[in-house]
């Protein structure tokens, strides 16, 4: 049905059903299939709600509302679990996949709403009802397109899952990532697991045939704009060393820390673009050229 103003408050208090229900199918997140036949029957009969539910919230032309973005997070987190080791028989189902991927994408590159969005603080950024909901749409593509890039390893129920993704979303996707760290170097607020985010799946789009060759055109730009500017020693990183150089190490090494830092998915995607065969042919001397120009740009500064 149609949200408005006039019924989103009354949506809103859904939130509380949804989570419960999340709680329910995360318990079942690594079950082996023979032993989620309760909750795929579950599965079956709510989540057609819950899709009707999600188109509802995407398409909503309200004013911003806090609960509904927390709504939305709590479906894509319930999703998340139902699908993270195993699709159930309604989830398999060609339409209902091309529904719920359709959706995520619009949820994915729906406007945020920056009234009173601390743009300065990234903890508080990061807390963003807006971005947060985005992060959890963004997670299910990284999860679905790294467990559909390579059919070889996937069952026969999945491998028709995976050729509507290469087929139909895969190159629409690879624009929304790129439009996301465009909007980072235009100098837009965006949390760094965003970011992160961005750039993982560029990273598994690079170790893919299908998607290298889209991005093929637009990799030396895409390397130079948005990727190595992540790589270099910032405003922040000097100010953190000057203040507190233990912690500035510490960050450097912790492992919790890169797994959601920007900087190390960018180091990462480096290495992948430029790991073997025709990849490090290619692009390897552009990054050793492109690196050798900063130095001989800061050794030519008086």
């Amino acid at each position: 049905q149609n949200l408005n103003e006039a019924n989103a408050n009354e949506c809103g208090k859904l939130v509380g059903t949804v989570l419960v229900l999340g709680a329910l199918v995360r318990k079942y997140e690594f079950k082996d299939e023979s032993e989620r036949m309760k909750i795929d029957m579950v599965i079956d009969v709510v989540f057609p709600n819950l899709l009707g539910l999600l188109k509802a919230l995407v398409t909503y032309q309200g004013p911003p509302n806090v609960e509904l973005e927390e709504l939305k997070k709590a479906i894509c987190k319930t999703y998340w679990s139902a699908t993270y080791m195993h699709f159930s028989i309604t989830l398999r189902d060609p339409a209902v996949y091309r529904a719920w991927v359709s959706t995520l994408h619009a949820l994915i590159i729906a406007p945020i709403s920056t009234e009173g969005m601390p743009t300065d603080d990234k903890t508080e950024l990061k807390h963003w009802p807006w971005w947060k909901s985005k992060k959890w749409a963004l997670r299910i593509i990284n999860r679905q397109f790294d467990k559909f890039s390579n059919l070889k390893r996937l069952s026969p129920e999945l491998k028709t899952l995976a050729t509507i993704y290469r087929d139909e979303f895969a190159t629409q996707m690879l624009n929304v990532y790129a439009e996301l760290l465009n909007s980072v170097t235009a100098g837009a607020a965006v949390p760094d697991r965003i970011v992160n985010l961005s750039v993982s799946h560029l990273t598994t789009a690079v170790n893919a045939s299908f998607t290298y060759k889209a991005m093929e055109p637009f990799l030396d730009q895409m390397f130079v704009n948005n990727i190595f500017p992540l790589v270099c020693f910032t405003n922040e990183d000097a100010e953190l060393w000057e203040d507190d150089p233990h912690e500035y190490v510490r960050k450097t090494q912790d492992f919790i820390e890169d797994m959601y830092s920007p900087r190390t998915a960018a180091i990462n995607y480096i290495s992948e673009l430029t790991k073997t065969g025709k990849r490090m042919k290619d692009n390897l001397p552009k990054v050793l050229a492109h690196v050798v120009s900063i130095f001989t740009r800061f050794q030519a500064v008086p």
